[in-house]
C-alpha cells in the first residue's frame, strides 16, 4: 500500500485498487463508541471472504477502547447475537469474543425477509 497526504487524514492505496480513507482530528476528545458488528456467515461468504470477515473482525476488536461496548451479530438463514446485550470492550470480554469470532465459519442461505424484519 501507498500513503497520500499528512495531517489528520490519510489515503492509503493498494495495488488492485482499493483505498482506505481515515480522517482523525486530532483537536476532538475521543468519544466512547457503541459497535454491533453484523457478520453475513451464508454460503456466499464461502473460503475467503469468510476469513477476510474473521481477520478483520479480530483486528478491530483489539482497537477499541475499555469505554466502548459492543456486540456480535451473525446471520444467515437466520439471526443470532453472540450475547443478549452490549458488553464493556474489557479484556475478558474481548478475549471471549475473538474466540467466538475464530469459530465463525459460512453455513445455509440467506432469508433476506426475515432479516429485515
Amino acid at each position: 500500500m501507498t500513503s497520500t497526504g499528512t495531517g489528520p487524514w490519510e489515503i492509503s492505496r493498494s495495488q488492485k485498487g482499493y483505498f482506505v480513507h481515515h480522517f482523525a482530528p486530532s483537536d476532538l476528545p475521543r468519544i466512547p463508541k457503541n459497535v454491533d458488528f453484523v457478520i453475513d456467515r451464508s454460503d456466499s461468504m464461502h473460503g475467503r471472504k469468510m476469513e477476510q470477515t474473521r481477520e478483520a473482525l479480530l483486528k478491530i476488536l483489539v482497537d477499541l477502547a475499555e469505554d466502548d461496548h459492543f456486540g456480535l451479530i451473525t446471520f444467515d438463514y437466520s439471526v443470532s447475537a453472540w450475547k443478549k446485550e452490549l458488553l464493556p470492550a474489557n479484556q475478558q470480554n474481548l478475549e471471549a469474543a475473538k474466540s467466538f469470532a475464530r469459530h465463525i465459519h459460512d453455513k445455509g442461505g440467506t432469508n433476506i425477509t426475515y432479516l429485515l424484519t
